[in-house]
């Protein structure tokens, strides 16, 4: 990987088409695509943005399930000066519209399919200037996605310059107070991240990075950022691959795939059903995994299973992207924890107590992480930002990850859980008041606790519990059903019991320590 000239994301795609012209840049679902064929076609995507209006800083969604035009949408977004949003394509139309909103959504790219059900025509508002999709049917509100990447009347439009310190995309991840929280990353912290990441795994033109993870899930710049800057080429994972995982592991030999980087839960389905020992995965290199921790047992069997494959365990909330990671040497045995790595190039922590003061190695604490790939901020939300971030006279400002964790004598931390009552379920976070916030709010519920099903931060699912307004009948498949027109798939409470009441602390509020250690047992 040669040394990067510029300091934003939008110069990536066209410098890898002046390096690797004619190398693949992506292999999609019906397209392989070079970097010379992604340089065109995302500047003329960006350019019919620009003549439409959209001005540096404007927000622009991309709403499409994964595929070679969900990462082309990205970089057109970000070379119009534009900010990115990423929309889940399977949240309920909603959280969508709350997110549109909130971000002030000017555009929107992606496929009628998934932006249809939005109706961003009259969903917010901001003025609606532009709709490129797939599928438009001929919808005179939408410009076609083939009618835009091949119009070559859009290379005369001049795009504009791209601020290294303006904001480059933004990650929407549930809330407390159940509204979506936009974390706000600028051209230089994802530029750090990307740089950072392409050298410490490696990262080379011979790579092919499985591109697995969804737009709305902060993993997705590694193949984003990282790749395009490496010249590395990305293979699309479709959902039906990532839902029949021996239809992902065929791909992955037939495409000469040599990175994977997901969550424990979906390698472990890998595993299982993967139909490993039945491919070819010579090319398969490195799998980095994050999002939660492993259990032990079935981190050795993935690592049998794949022998001469390096494994990294990924360390870094959105908030900040990667900031450590840790290569597994060996298989490790059942009940062999696991450390979350040493800080890497730009990231300073400390470890503290609930004063802010620094523990001695080996106390367990709060972890606070300085890094060049932070965040700028929460997007609207100043308390929130302030409450996280803490400034530092010599370098960025510390960022307060809620996570607690020991630092050993080498260097190295270890987690130990969450300060609050975040929860990692399949890889997502999600924040347990804003899944009560919901219920909570369903007819005929007055009080509502909800907590994760399984192993402390390898949970299978939501469940939840539910006190009766005025003693009156609930109807459990109606709150269920509630739930799914309100919260992202993973946060759908799985199981919903009634109760009569709930225990109490001394304080007299709800015990929801005691209810949630009974809900992890269910």
């Amino acid at each position: 990987m040669t040394e990067f000239a510029r300091s934003d994301l939008a110069a990536l795609v066209p410098a890898a088409a002046e390096q690797w012209p004619e190398e693949l840049a992506i292999i999609g679902d019906s397209e392989r695509l070079t970097w010379s064929d992604v340089n065109r076609r995302t500047r003329r995507v960006a350019a019919a943005l620009v003549d439409v209006g959209v001005a540096v800083g404007d927000r622009v969604a991309v709403a499409r399930p994964k595929n070679n035009q969900s990462f082309e949408a990205v970089h057109a977004i970000l070379r119009a000066g534009a900010v990115v949003v990423p929309i889940d394509p399977l949240a309920p139309p909603a959280v969508a519209r709350q997110i549109l909103a909130d971000a002030d959504v000017v555009a929107l790219i992606g496929d009628m399919r998934t932006i249809g059900p939005l109706d961003p025509w009259t969903s917010s508002d901001s003025e609606l200037r532009c709709v490129i999709a797939t599928g438009s049917g001929g919808d005179d509100r939408v410009l076609a996605w083939d009618a835009v990447v091949g119009g070559e009347h859009l290379d005369a439009v001049a795009l504009p310059e791209v601020d290294a310190d303006g904001v480059a995309y933004i990650i929407y991840t549930s809330g407390s107070t159940g509204r979506p929280k936009g974390i706000v990353h600028t051209h230089r912290s994802g530029l750090a991240y990307a740089v950072n990441a392409a050298a410490s795994h490696e990262l080379s033109p011979s790579d092919r990075v499985a591109g697995m993870s969804p737009l709305h899930f902060d993993m997705s710049t590694f193949e984003l950022y990282a790749a395009p800057l490496a010249g590395s080429c990305v293979v699309t994972m479709s959902e039906p691959l990532l839902r029949f995982v021996a239809s992902f592991t065929e791909r992955s030999e037939r495409e000469g795939v040599t990175i994977w980087y997901t969550v424990p839960f979906f390698l472990r389905q890998v595993t299982d059903r993967g139909a490993v020992d039945q491919r070819d995965l010579r090319r398969l290199r490195l799998v980095m995994y994050g999002g939660e921790p492993y259990p032990p047992g079935a981190l050795r069997a993935l690592m049998e299973l794949l022998p001469r494959v390096e494994v990294s365990n990924i360390y870094g909330p959105a908030e900040v992207n990667e900031c450590a990671f840790h290569t597994v040497d060996e298989p490790p045995a059942d009940d062999e924890p696991l450390p979350i790595g040493r800080p890497w190039n730009g990231a300073t922590v400390r470890v503290v107590d609930e004063t802010g003061a620094d523990v001695a190695l080996g106390t367990p604490g709060e972890l606070l992480v300085s890094a060049t790939t932070a965040m700028r901020e929460y997007w609207r939300q100043p308390d929130l930002t302030e409450s996280r971030l803490h400034a530092r006279a010599d370098g960025p400002p510390w960022y307060a990850t809620g996570d607690i964790v020991t630092q050993d004598a080498d260097g190295l931390l270890w987690f130990h859980g969450r300060r609050d009552h975040q929860v990692k379920v399949r890889g997502i976070r999600l924040e347990l008041e804003a899944i009560e916030s919901v219920l909570t709010d369903a007819p005929g519920v007055a009080h509502a606790v909800a907590g994760p099903v399984g192993p402390s931060g390898d949970a299978a699912h939501i469940a939840a519990v539910v006190v009766a307004l005025d003693e009156l009948p609930i109807d459990v498949d109606a709150i269920r059903q509630w739930c799914v027109e309100r919260l992202p798939s993973v946060a759908v409470p799985h199981d919903i019991s009634v109760s009569p009441g709930f225990p109490a602390t001394a304080s007299g509020k709800i015990d929801r320590a005691r209810v949630r250690a009974e809900l992890s047992t269910t």
